[in-house]
């Protein structure tokens, strides 16, 4: 073997030996960050729990993730207002919640990340592991009302966060659970999205920077809504039955008495409208007050929402 071929072996050889120590580098690298965000997701199912922040790959899956979710179980997403979510300073994000995928609709209708409060049940399993890469804060609550011990912590984290950056979003459902009707109760909003803000000024010591954001959530749910698209996949659903299910949404809840109710309906699309930011020291300073306030101004939005 002359010297030409022997250095074209050990040149081959080394090639092989850096692919090998690229792909343990990177085997290694993934295994050491699954297993940080593993004992990250183990924390955050305690409840109450400030997760890391999300790198720009958890939040661009994000993006991409609830926009899909979206397109399978909603459709089309008429958005008005969306300049306003373009505030310079900290946003308490305040929808209504009538709907599990409330907050892949929101994120599609906003132009920017955020940070969600989101119920621990909901977290489970290898959600739990998705929802502390992308930042999520559990909160253990039964009927829209935190557990016992819950309530404080969980306000603290979201505060703590919403502090921490100028240009922070949080986004947090002032009724605290699903209402199916769509209906915005005054016994059905708390005093969490209040007394989150009260605290985050007051770690601030100012409250210009910290606002509210309400938004008006309208699910399309007559057929005569529904999108070209939406009725060639009904068409072709005469000869593929299992395209029937596609946009028709089954959930099943457990009552307090041991029974369960099903609800079934589908999605034509909804419209999405985004009210003006409200600076903290312009809201009612008592959190009840506070909470009646927000239902108000989102139950403006809704009611626009629904007219169009």
């Amino acid at each position: 073997m002359n010297i030409e071929n022997t250095l074209a072996v050990l040149a081959d050889h080394w090639v092989w030996l850096a692919v090998g120590l690229a792909v343990a580098a990177l085997g290694l690298y993934v295994a050491k960050r699954y297993s940080f965000w593993k004992g990250e997701a183990k924390k955050l199912l305690q409840g109450g729990y400030l997760p890391a922040p999300p790198t720009f790959l958890a939040r661009l899956f994000f993006k991409f993730a609830t926009r899909l979710i979206t397109f399978l179980v909603v459709g089309p997403v008429k958005v008005i207002g969306k300049k306003n979510a373009r505030y310079n300073g900290r946003l308490l994000i305040a929808p209504n919640h009538t709907f599990q995928m409330d907050f892949a609709v929101t994120r599609t209708a906003l132009p920017c990340h955020y940070t969600q409060i989101a119920k621990q049940a909901e977290v489970q399993g290898a959600r739990a592991l998705i929802a502390a890469w992308v930042g999520t804060i559990a909160a253990k609550v039964e009927g829209g009302t935190a557990k016992p011990g819950q309530g404080a912590a969980v306000v603290k984290a979201a505060a703590a966060y919403l502090a921490s950056n100028v240009h922070t979003r949080l986004l947090l459902f002032p009724q605290g659970k699903l209402v199916y009707d769509n209906v915005l109760r005054a016994e059905d909003f708390r005093t969490g999205a209040a007394r989150t803000m009260a605290m985050a000024v007051e770690q601030l010591g100012e409250g210009e920077n910290v606002a509210l954001l309400p938004v008006g959530i309208d699910y399309k749910r007559d057929p005569k809504n529904a999108s070209y698209f939406q009725r060639f996949i009904g068409a072709l659903a005469r000869v593929i039955p299992p395209l029937g299910k596609f946009r028709t949404w089954v959930d099943v809840t457990r009552n307090p008495d041991g029974t369960k109710t099903v609800t079934k309906f589908r999605n034509y699309g909804a419209t999405v409208v985004i009210g003006e930011p409200i600076p903290f020291a312009s809201l009612p300073t008592d959190p009840h007050e506070c909470s009646q306030f927000m239902r108000a101004k989102i139950q403006e939005l809704l009611e626009q929402a629904q007219k169009l």
